[in-house]
């Protein structure tokens, strides 16, 4: 027994360390997430830790002018004497109430500046803005693009080659940009491959509203170089000291709870997630070895019979035959106290109201029937002679309770 234990103790070993080992000389390239999360937190290639504290830094040295959103943003910005700040959104999608949207507008409208960069076509906001449908989205699909910006004020002439990149291979991707739309209030400000705008600013009231479709570009793979940090410093030359970041809108309303999940993050980690893979493996391999049956299989007693019921029977036929009507009212009034005591745990020395309220709330039974057996016991005590129609009656009610109690 022990010599087959300890084989199959070995072979758990075996199976742990060849999976540690395959997962440990992985090539190193191999073992990034090349996802686009365009999360703050994410430090992968495609996250965007980076200019999270870029911006954080550049609102002010000690991020104090910097802040989180952690609600709806009809929330966060709906303090009206906000001014010289900035919002910004930087994500996949954003998911807006109309509420939200019109937050915004007037957040840009009282002199704010306003950034959403997302690959979701902002047409809702558009909409609303223009009063009417707003259709302008396409897409190129390339592997590389060069972007190039047009800001008044600003003398740039220079070309910032991007190369999408997946586990360290060029690969096709989708680069949106906006078709020419007439209106006085939007200025292109930047393009890709020398014809697509996909960087724009619409002047509302006081404010300028930046919509740029592209989030990709400012992401921790680019900004490690020099010329794409320089290209996120051109977008953002307009950004107040005051800055709000928006992750929240990111993720739709019905999703936030579930999100807090901790297996969630622990899933999102590769360390973790795999620290949870061989706790899984390690638990599954303890029930398979050192939960299999160790001792001789019991033997099935035989079920206990409860007599006391052929007990109550007899000794009520017993007094029946006698017409010892008054001793079956007792009896049975006592055993309804023995059961509430047993069942229940109701203390029953004492027969009175808060007594009555307890039985009928842990039985399901109304207090009204359980103050009639009380009462109606002890009315017979008083009674010389007590009928059979008496005590068929006050039996009723017992079985009644019996039936009716949960």
């Amino acid at each position: 027994m022990k010599k087959q234990r300890l084989i199959q103790f070995s072979l758990g070993i075996v199976v742990v360390s060849l999976i540690a080992f395959f997962y440990l000389t992985k090539p190193k390239y191999n073992r990034y997430d090349w996802s686009e999360n365009l999360r703050a937190s994410s430090k992968t290639p495609y996250g965007t830790y980076l200019i999270h504290q870029l911006l954080q830094s550049k609102s002010n040295p000690d991020g104090s002018g910097f802040f989180e959103i952690d609600v709806p943003v009809r929330y966060a910005l709906l303090d009206s004497t906000l001014s010289n700040s900035s919002y910004i959104f930087l994500g996949e999608e954003w998911f807006y109430a109309e509420k939200d949207i019109e937050t915004i507008l007037d957040f840009v409208m009282r002199g704010n500046n306003a950034y959403i960069i997302s690959n979701y076509e902002p047409t809702e906001l558009l909409e609303m803005i223009n009063g009417y449908p707003v259709t302008f989205y396409s897409t190129v699909s390339d592997s590389v693009v060069e972007m190039s910006m047009k800001r008044s004020g600003l003398t740039d002439s220079s070309r910032y080659k991007f190369t999408y990149i997946e586990d360290w291979v060029p690969k096709y991707y989708e680069w949106n940009y906006a078709d020419e739309y007439e209106d006085d209030r939007i200025s292109t400000l930047g393009y890709f491959n020398d014809y697509y705008n996909n960087f724009f600013e619409i002047k509302l009231g006081q404010g300028s509203l930046y919509i740029h479709l592209s989030p990709i570009l400012f992401t921790n793979f680019y900004l490690r170089e020099e010329d794409k940090l320089r290209y996120a410093e051109m977008v953002f030359s307009d950004l107040n000291k005051t800055v709000y970041w928006d992750e929240f809108s990111q993720t739709p309303l019905d999703e936030v709870e579930e999100s807090k999940s901790p297996l969630v993050f622990i899933l999102s980690q590769p360390g973790l997630r795999w620290a949870w893979y061989l706790l899984l493996i390690m638990g599954l391999l303890y029930l398979a070895i050192y939960t299999r049956r160790r001792q001789n299989i019991v033997p099935v007693l035989p079920q206990k019979v409860n007599s006391s019921i052929e007990f109550v029977e007899t000794m009520g036929s017993l007094y029946f035959q006698q017409s010892s009507y008054l001793k079956i009212v007792n009896h049975e009034k006592e055993l309804f106290l023995s059961y509430l005591r047993t069942k229940y745990g109701i203390p029953t020395n004492k027969a009175d109201d808060d007594f009555i309220k307890k039985a009928a709330l842990k039985s399901g039974v109304s207090g009204n029937e359980i103050s009639f057996i009380i009462k109606e016991a002890k009315r017979l005590n008083f009674i010389s002679n007590i009928s059979e129609k008496d005590l068929i009656e006050y039996h009723k009610h017992i079985e009644t309770f019996y039936q009716n109690c949960k």
